[in-house]
C-alpha cells in the first residue's frame, strides 16, 4: 500500500508525529499533504505532542546569528544538536530590524524579534519553521528596559505580547517611585488590535529581575516590593502574576532562600517551578495550587557532591522530561560556557559536548503554529 492511498485519519496519524522541520518540505509531496500540513488543526495537534519536548535558542547580542539547540536523552546524559533558523522571511525585515535584533520572547513555535530603529524600537513577530510573520507598531516608549512575553490568551484565541518595566537597582527608591503607575506595563493583542493598551499593575514594584515564564493562562516574574525604610538587597523576592486573560495582577511570596542566593522560574508539563541556587546546592521548588498557592519542595542538587560542579553557580535554562528513559526529568543548565544535564532520579550531572560563550537563552520548540 502506497502512502497516498491510506485513509486521511491514518494520514493524519502518521504526519503529526514527523518534526516541523521535515514537514515542510513535504508539502510538495500531493496536494493532499499540502492542505493538511497547511491545515490549523493539523498545526495544534501537532504542537500538543511536541511541546513536551523544547529545545533551547542561543542567540549572540547583537548579531543575526541564531541557532536552534535540540535535545536529545539517553542513558549517558542530553546530546545537543544544533540547526539554524530562518529570520528574515521578508527581504525588508532586515532592513527594519537590523543586525542587532534580539529574540525577545518565545510562544508555541512563534518568536517575538525586537531591534532597534532610528531611536526607537521595532517589533515582529514570526514563525521561523512556515515562514509567517507579521510586523507590530512601534511601542509608547523608547529607552526603558523592559522584560517581554509572548503569549497566548484562550479565551479569545489570540497572542499577546506583554511588556513590564524593569527598574535599574541603582537608581535610588526616590526616583524610582515617580514611575509605579505610569507606562509600568503594556500589551498588544496580535490581529484584534491597533494600540498599545497600558495595564494597572496596583502593586509597587521597586524591580523585575527574571525573564517572565507562563504556565496554564498566567505569566510570572521575579519582582521586589518597595516597603519603607527598606535598601534594595533587604528587600524580600515575591511571585507576580498575571492572568493573561483578565490581565489582573496578583503577588505570592517566594520560597524560603538564604542570602545570596540566584533565583530563576522554570515551567514543565503545565506547573511552575522555582530554583533556588547558590554554589553549594540547588533547591527546585513547584507552586501548587490553592487559596492562597503554596511552594513544596520538589528536590535539592547537592553541587558539592560532583567534583565537575564544586563551587560554581550554575543557571538553570528549563526542566524537561526525558523520552529515554521514560520517566525520568532532566534540569539542563549552563555554566563557564558548557550546558550541563541533571537527572533528577538518578542525581547524576553530566556535561554536553557542546560548547557556548553567549549567555542569553530562550526556551522553544519548533511548530508549524500561525501567527495570527
Amino acid at each position: 500500500m502506497d502512502m497516498g492511498s491510506l485513509p486521511p485519519d491514518i494520514m493524519f496519524e502518521i504526519l503529526v508525529r514527523i518534526p516541523a522541520t521535515v514537514l515542510i518540505p513535504l508539502k510538495c509531496v500531493c496536494k493532499l499533504w499540502l492542505n493538511l500540513i497547511s491545515d490549523r488543526t493539523f498545526a495544534d495537534a501537532h504542537f500538543r505532542r511536541t511541546k513536551s519536548q523544547p529545545g533551547i535558542i542561543n542567540q549572540r547580542s547583537e548579531c543575526d546569528e541564531l541557532s536552534y539547540l535540540s535535545l536529545n536523552s539517553d542513558r549517558k546524559g542530553v546530546t545537543v544538536r544544533v540547526y539554524r533558523l530562518s529570520l528574515y522571511p521578508e527581504p525588508y525585515w532586515g532592513e527594519m530590524l537590523g543586525s542587532a535584533f534580539s529574540v525577545l520572547a518565545s510562544c508555541n513555535g512563534l518568536l517575538l524579534l525586537g531591534g532597534p530603529c532610528t531611536g526607537y524600537l521595532r517589533l515582529a513577530v514570526c514563525n521561523p519553521i512556515t515562514q509567517s510573520s507579521m510586523i507590530i507598531p512601534a511601542p509608547p516608549f523608547t529607552f526603558a528596559t523592559y522584560s517581554w512575553a509572548l503569549v497566548h490568551d484562550d479565551s479569545i484565541r489570540k497572542y499577546k505580547v506583554i511588556c513590564m518595566k524593569k527598574h535599574d537597582i541603582y537608581t535610588p527608591l526616590a526616583l524610582r517611585s515617580n514611575f509605579q503607575h505610569t507606562e509600568r506595563c503594556y500589551a498588544f493583542t496580535l490581529g484584534c488590535s491597533s494600540s498599545w493598551r497600558w495595564l494597572v499593575t496596583s502593586h509597587q514594584i521597586d524591580s523585575i529581575l527574571s525573564v517572565c515564564v507562563s504556565e496554564n493562562g498566567k505569566l510570572h516574574w521575579l519582582a521586589k516590593f518597595q516597603q519603607d525604610g527598606k535598601t534594595f538587597k533587604e528587600l524580600e523576592w515575591c511571585l507576580y502574576s498575571m492572568d493573561i486573560a483578565t490581565e489582573i495582577f496578583k503577588k505570592t511570596p517566594c520560597p524560603l532562600y538564604p542570602r545570596k542566593s540566584k533565583l530563576c522560574l522554570l515551567e514543565m508539563n503545565g506547573s511552575l517551578y522555582c530554583t533556588v541556587g547558590s554554589s553549594e546546592q540547588i533547591g527546585i521548588w513547584v507552586l501548587k495550587d490553592g487559596d492562597p498557592m503554596v511552594w513544596v519542595k520538589h528536590h535539592t542538587i547537592i553541587l558539592c557532591a560532583t567534583p565537575l560542579c564544586s563551587g560554581n553557580m550554575f543557571v538553570p535554562i528549563l526542566m524537561t522530561d526525558s523520552l529515554y528513559p521514560q520517566g525520568t526529568t532532566k534540569l539542563i543548565m549552563w555554566h563557564s560556557k558548557l550546558f550541563f544535564s541533571y537527572d533528577l532520579q538518578s542525581k547524576v550531572m553530566t556535561p554536553t559536548t557542546f560548547r557556548s560563550i553567549f549567555p542569553f537563552f530562550v526556551v522553544h520548540v519548533n511548530s508549524l503554529v500561525h501567527c495570527c
